[in-house]
């Protein structure tokens, strides 16, 4: 933020006024944080924080909004009012449990985004021109707002060095991962890469032709997958062969990390990564080895068939005795039918008697229904006594029934019983 107030101050000119502003944000600050709920505060900390362009209008909005209260009385029902209660109902923490009800999402801070921030900077300059009578005055004051706007629009904010920075790319990255990406797809038109927090961030946000095991979500949020969890804490503990190990099996080829540390780069290369380039302070390598298992994805990037492998890196029947497990897809990316086979692709049954399974989803993403396989592909009764079940779910989306039925479709009870 102290960027920002230097850019100012050489805009202005003065002393006096660059004091004035940094009273003014750290009053507003301390408001907030005294007057605000908890929730509403993380809220906005993961807004101003999340790198969008121009944050420092989420400040200068709150004042201006202020202003049209108390002194725009003719548009105040246009802008302020519309604009106050959007602000209220957002920050407030009774209402947040409301719209988590009703969406069954718990992503309430998102809606940040729809708090009207430019139409109430904008509105400012409206009030000021209107209660000017001077025609040449009001030119002035739109040329200077609208200055001001575009020059300090342009900045961006850096969550990881806390400071706004002026992008030097239309995509408003940092230069240094704009060209790691561009590396990267020099090696491959698609590949899968594994990286440190701050690459992964911005490579997923520069393009989506490069496959991220995971991006923002390992910024304070937890990674959603548990490969990815694993492999990141791999990495941050220094544990390069199992990093390497992971990125085999699950079809990784690449990693982007920081090697400035002394011996790291030593490290790496005894964990079976080769060094391919340097770009600014992070390495790109290519990991080499046998897979214990071989996946396919489709065009879509989705695992398609897992295949076991031996220590010659071909095809052998695993542990559980097969070779091969397929899925299928639906155009919502669920798994809807998964099937094991042997070297020769016949269906093999695990302990319990099945190959496979059929599942279905409802348009909430939620299972409804599940029925097992056999060896050939048909409904088959599994050692517990049911050939399939059917979920209901209550309003919140947690489930209320789970009912199994036989190859009739007669209810039956098993050892799990009915879920209530």
């Amino acid at each position: 933020m102290e960027t920002f107030f230097e850019n100012v101050n050489r805009l202005i000119g003065t002393d006096m006024q660059l004091d004035l502003m940094r009273l003014l944000g750290v009053n507003l600050h301390e408001v907030m944080r005294e007057i605000i709920s908890e929730e509403a505060r993380t809220a906005m900390a993961n807004l101003i924080e999340s790198g969008v362009e121009g944050n420092w209008f989420y400040y200068i909005a709150l004042v201006c909004l202020l202003l049209l209260l108390l002194f725009w009385k003719k548009r105040r029902v246009s802008f302020a009012i519309p604009a106050l209660i959007i602000i209220v109902l957002v920050m407030n923490p009774l209402t947040k449990e409301k719209f988590e009800k009703v969406t069954e999402t718990g992503y309430f801070w998102r809606l940040l985004w729809i708090v009207p921030i430019i139409p109430i900077c904008a509105a400012l300059p409206g009030m000021i021109e209107e209660k000017i009578k001077f025609q040449y005055t009001k030119g002035i004051i739109a040329v200077a707002f609208a200055g001001l706007f575009v020059l300090l629009g342009s900045y961006t904010y850096d969550q990881r060095l806390a400071r706004f920075f002026k992008p030097t790319n239309e995509v408003k990255i940092e230069q240094p991962f704009v060209d790691i990406a561009e590396t990267l797809l020099t090696y491959d038109d698609n590949p899968y890469v594994v990286a440190d927090a701050w690459p992964s961030v911005f490579i997923r946000q520069y393009t989506p032709k490069i496959r991220m095991l995971y991006g923002r979500d390992i910024l304070g949020y937890g990674v959603q997958s548990e490969l990815g969890n694993r492999v990141y804490n791999y990495l941050c503990n220094g544990q390069y062969s199992n990093v390497a190990s992971a990125m085999l099996d699950d079809g990784y080829q690449y990693l982007v990390t920081n090697n400035t540390y002394e011996g790291k780069n030593d490290e790496l290369n005894k964990a079976g990564f080769q060094f391919l380039t340097q770009v600014d302070v992070y390495g790109i390598y290519k990991v080499h080895g046998i897979p214990s298992v071989k996946k396919e994805r489709n065009e879509l990037g989705q695992i398609v068939s897992v295949t076991c492998l031996n220590d010659y890196g071909l095809p052998t029947n695993g542990e559980k005795g097969y070779a091969t497990i397929t899925y299928t897809y639906d155009n919502d990316g669920h798994i809807i039918r998964e099937f094991c086979t042997d070297l020769e692709g016949k269906g093999v049954a695990d302990d319990t008697g099945i190959a496979g399974y059929e599942r279905e989803y409802d348009l909430r993403d939620r299972l409804i229904a599940e029925k097992n396989l056999d060896i050939c592909g048909k409904p088959t009764l599994n050692s517990a006594g049911y050939a399939s079940y059917k979920n209901e779910y209550n309003r919140k989306g947690e489930l209320l029934l789970r009912t199994f039925y036989d190859l009739d479709g007669n209810i039956v009870q098993t050892e799990s019983g009915i879920l209530h």
